[in-house]
C-alpha cells in the first residue's frame, strides 16, 4: 500500500536471516537528510522468553508452598513409626527351622542409623541432597529465559538495522 510494506510470515526457514519476526510493518517516511525506512516488527519468540520467565516463577513458588504444607512428623508419629520397626525387627524362627536346628537369623541392619553415621559422607557427594519441594532449577530456567530475553531485545534493532542497510546498500 503506497509507501507501507506489512510482513507477515509463516512457517520460516531457519536459514531466514529475519527468521525471528513473525510480522510488522516497513514504512518509507521523508527525513531530514532524504528517505527514512522506520519499521516495527512483532516477534513472537522474544515474547515467549518474555513471559517463560513469569511461568517458571510460579512454578518455582508453587513448590515453595508445596514445601510449606509438607510438615515434619510429629513426636507421637515418629514413636509409631520406631514401634513398628522394632516389630519389624524380630525376625521369629520357623517350627520347622527350630525343629531342625538352623541358627537365628541375623537382625537386619538399622538403615537410619547407617545414613546418620554417613550422612556427612552422602551430602559430600551430592547423594545426601533432603527430600522434599526444591525450587532452584525453576528459578534457574527463569534467569536463562530472563537472560534470553534481554539478550534479544538488545540485539535485533542492531542486527535487523545491520540487515536493511546490508539490503539497501546492495
Amino acid at each position: 500500500m503506497g509507501d507501507v510494506v506489512m510482513v507477515t510470515k509463516r512457517d520460516q526457514l531457519a536459514q531466514d536471516p529475519l527468521s525471528i519476526v513473525d510480522s510488522g510493518t516497513l514504512r518509507i517516511e521523508p527525513g531530514q537528510q532524504g528517505l527514512v525506512l522506520r519499521y516495527r516488527l512483532v516477534s513472537r519468540a522474544l515474547l515467549y522468553c518474555f513471559l517463560a520467565p513469569l511461568l517458571f516463577l510460579a512454578i518455582g513458588q508453587f513448590t515453595v508452598f508445596l514445601g510449606t504444607l509438607e510438615k515434619p512428623p510429629s513426636e507421637e508419629q515418629m514413636k509409631k513409626e520406631k514401634a513398628k520397626e522394632a516389630k519389624k525387627g524380630e525376625i521369629k524362627l520357623n517350627p520347622v527351622d527350630k525343629f531342625l536346628g538352623a541358627p537365628a537369623p541375623e537382625k537386619p541392619k538399622d538403615e537410619k542409623k547407617d545414613a546418620k553415621k554417613g550422612a556427612g559422607d552422602k551430602k559430600k557427594d551430592g547423594d545426601g541432597e533432603k527430600d522434599g519441594f526444591s525450587p532452584t532449577p525453576a528459578y534457574v530456567f527463569a534467569g536463562i529465559f530472563a537472560a534470553l530475553w534481554v539478550l534479544g531485545r538488545l540485539l535485533e534493532p542492531w542486527l535487523i538495522r545491520r540487515r536493511f542497510q546490508q539490503t539497501l546498500e546492495g
